[in-house]
């Protein structure tokens, strides 16, 4: 359950066509909008302060990640009304992110309005003004959606639940992505940082594909939302480590902060687990804590791995290898492999299925 605040927190954001409509409607209701805390993505929201002279905090415009900002902010409970005017007949770029905005909404019973008449009905409910408690977060009631009640139960009860994974600008986007949504549907909680940014800031994604040529495509992925600061990241409460590939490794490494964090998770004997070009920033330790180990990677890092004193193993690319506490694939194609093995070695077990 959340509580509301009667001084409620209410996000503005507008589709292109319907930025017009939302400064009138606001200009409308400026003195009942003046009472509450406004947010709004950057393009709508410097358009409706401007016209208004409403104190609005600014997130990145919906297409370079507002949106994302947004559903993060309600999954944490510090949004309670979102007022969007859709445009319901143009197909956008970031279509896949409005949608995940209004399924995140609706899952945590954010008050929604997406045209004026239901942003006036919001507006003129006595609740607005008023504290409210939203139910917990609704559980899913389709078979299709369900698991049978899967649950994931960690053998070392007195193990957290709390995973890192480690990202940068150009990050392989499913790399990042599929990890990261996969590990919390299973029940952990995954904190993404990078360094020098702070959660809701970006980072651009990158997606390698294999079609043919002598090495992968590189093509633009997509602004990934970080949730959590990496200036506050304590290696020693989290569980395990996830170094996706892409790009970024080949700069995350030369950071002094990220290979103390990741020497931690080494020497300390937690899972650690590395696709692709991840393996640069596991090659990067001078720990020695790669010497002798079975490690695989993407082909072309295959020196750096030898160099470490590790061996290469040359797998398919939907495979992953297990040595100790250390997990790794040569690619995206190995998701289900490496990802088995990560959540076995980090010593849990998902039942129910």
């Amino acid at each position: 359950m959340a509580d509301m605040k009667p001084r409620k927190r209410i996000a503005l954001v507008a589709h292109d066509c319907q930025k017009d409509a939302i400064i009138a409607w606001a200009k409308k209701e400026v003195t009942s909008l003046s009472q509450h805390e406004l947010w709004a993505t950057g393009t709508t929201g410097s358009r409706v302060a401007e016209a208004t002279g409403l104190k609005i905090n600014l997130l990145k415009s919906g297409p370079m990640g507002g949106d994302q900002q947004l559903g993060a902010m309600i999954a944490e409970g510090r949004l309670d009304v979102l007022i969007f005017f859709t445009d319901p007949l143009a197909s956008l770029p970031h279509d896949v992110d409005v949608k995940a905005l209004m399924r995140i909404s609706t899952l945590h019973q954010t008050a929604i309005a997406c045209n004026r008449a239901t942003a006036d009905f919001v507006m003129r409910s006595a609740l607005l003004d008023s504290a409210y408690t939203t139910d917990a977060p609704a559980q899913p009631q389709n078979p299709a959606y369900q698991s049978n009640d899967a649950e994931i139960h960690v053998r070392n009860s007195s193990m957290s639940k709390k995973l890192l994974m480690l990202a940068g600008d150009f990050v392989e986007d499913y790399e990042l992505m599929v990890p990261f949504q996969a590990l919390q549907m299973v029940g952990f909680k995954v904190h993404v940082v990078c360094p020098d940014k702070k959660s809701g800031d970006m980072v651009k994604t990158a997606i390698h594909d294999f079609e043919g040529d002598q090495t992968y495509t590189e093509k633009p992925g997509h602004n990934f939302a970080l949730n959590h600061d990496f200036d506050a990241v304590r290696s020693e409460d989290y569980a395990g480590l996830i170094i996706p590939g892409g790009r970024a490794p080949e700069y995350l490494r030369l950071d002094e902060r990220v290979m103390a964090i990741v020497d931690h998770f080494l020497t300390s004997g937690k899972p650690v687990a590395a696709v692709c070009h991840g393996a640069q920033i596991l090659a990067a330790t001078k720990t020695g804590a790669l010497h002798g180990r079975k490690i695989s990677a993407y082909p072309a890092c295959a020196p750096e791995v030898r160099l470490a004193g590790a061996t290469y193993v040359d797998l398919p690319v939907t495979d992953a290898v297990t040595d100790g506490q250390i997990v790794t694939a040569p690619a995206w194609p190995a998701h289900p492999a490496w990802l088995a093995q990560f959540i076995e070695v980090l010593g849990a077990k998902i039942s129910g299925i």
